[in-house]
């Protein structure tokens, strides 16, 4: 039964009121309206909406909750399972099919099987072979095979023992003939054991047809008599008509060392792959390499220097005091990577004439931490990447710049 709490009538009552047209939605019920625990049999199957609910089925119930109207589902209950109710167990009979007749049957070479109605065990059957080993020094294993591969059947077969006759000796071998047990062995030739070829001997052998060193011999190597050597081109020390040294001979090249990093060797070499002549050639123009690296700083001291005697006139109106600041480095030809410490105030590198430096990279990187800019700037109003100036403003910021002999590139820059 099911029961509904609360209500008009007793306390989880459920009451039938009567059937339901829910076709015609005949008595008329209105969702959300009713009396609590109230039911109707649905008598015609319908669409009537009721709370949201629109598939009514000829045996369903409407019932009303005390808020909205529910529906219990009657049309799929299972009545009966082959007219058996309660707790039914089916039969194959129950059902129209036969009794379970299916079996494994265990083929050839198996064992086991049975009927389905249970677990059945399907394993190899076993042959009439005696489980052994089977053949040896004396014996070949003599095995049957049928059509699936199994081994029926297996016995040891006694192999033939032959008896020797006559076992005669060929070239080169002794010990023949044998006729029951015996020893061959290589026989001897008439070389005389020993050790053959030196210093003044060659060493003379015979072999024969099978390979084997039938004789050996020494035999003397001829020794020549010097009557003149003479030495040719890059040679002393001939003419030599009995006894002597030859050697290479010297050339008028310097014994030293050739080249550096401001000098290339300058060679000449003879026919037969001599140096005859050596000498340094400075390295000028662009292809000078730049190694030296300058530290410059602003705030630095700047020297005054006035060789002839002269007088310098200062004048100061406003009686002010007058600091004189160095707050650029002039780059030269042999700089080639310049570190920037301007933490004092601005500090500006001035690129040398691109015109007289063709080829030639500087390096300018800032080194302190301070806001205040390394700058590098050109003269002749020249350009850098199209520009008079290219700042660095950042610690650690670097810019590598390259003469085209006209003006300046940047060629590497880190920010």
């Amino acid at each position: 039964m099911l029961k509904v709490a609360g209500g008009g009538g007793a306390a989880g009552a459920v009451r039938y009121v009567g059937t339901w047209n829910a076709n015609t939605n005949t008595p008329t019920l209105t969702s959300g309206v009713g009396n609590q625990g109230d039911y109707y049999v649905v008598s015609v199957s319908g669409n009537t909406d009721l709370d949201g609910i629109t598939d009514w089925v000829a045996g369903d119930w409407a019932i009303f909750n005390g808020t909205a109207w529910e529906k219990v589902d009657n049309t799929e209950t299972v009545i009966s399972v082959n007219t058996q109710t309660g707790v039914v167990v089916l039969n194959a009979a129950d059902v129209g099919a036969a009794a379970n007749t299916v079996e494994i049957i265990a083929g050839t070479g198996l064992s086991g099987g049975g009927n389905l109605t249970a677990n059945v065990n399907i394993a190899l059957a076993n042959t009439a072979v005696v489980a052994a080993t089977y053949g040896g020094g004396s014996n070949a294993a003599e095995v049957t095979v049928d059509a699936q591969g199994r081994i029926t059947a297996a016995a040891n077969v006694a192999i033939p023992q032959g008896t020797v006759t006559n076992i005669a000796t060929g070239t080169g071998l002794d010990g023949g003939p044998i006729t029951s047990t015996g020893t061959i062995s290589l026989a001897n030739t008439a070389v005389a054991a020993g050790t053959y070829g030196d210093s003044a001997n060659s060493v003379q052998i015979t072999v024969d047809a099978q390979g084997r060193l039938t004789g050996a011999a020494n035999v003397a190597i001829p020794q020549g008599t010097v009557t003149n050597i003479a030495t040719g081109t890059g040679l002393t020390g001939g003419p030599i008509t009995s006894t002597g040294t030859i050697e290479l001979a010297n050339t008028t090249v310097a014994a030293g060392t050739y080249g550096n990093g401001g000098f290339v060797p300058q060679i000449v070499i003879d026919a037969q792959g001599r140096i005859t002549s050596a000498s340094n050639v400075a390295v000028t123009g662009a292809s000078t390499v730049v190694t030296n690296v300058a530290t410059v700083s602003s705030g630095t001291t700047v020297v005054w220097q006035n060789n002839a005697p002269a007088t310098i006139t200062w004048e100061n109106n406003a009686l002010a005091t007058i600091d004189w600041l160095n707050n650029i480095y002039l780059i030269t030809a042999n700089n080639a990577t310049i570190l920037v410490n301007c933490a004092a105030e601005p500090l500006s590198t001035l690129l040398p004439d691109a015109s007289s430096v063709s080829g030639q990279q500087y390096k300018v990187k800032k080194i302190d931490s301070s806001a205040n800019a390394a700058t590098v700037t050109t003269t002749s109003s020249q350009t850098i990447d199209g520009n008079l100036t290219y700042a660095l403003s950042t610690q650690y910021q670097s810019a590598t710049v390259q003469s085209d002999g006209s003006n300046w590139w940047v060629t590497a820059e880190v920010a």
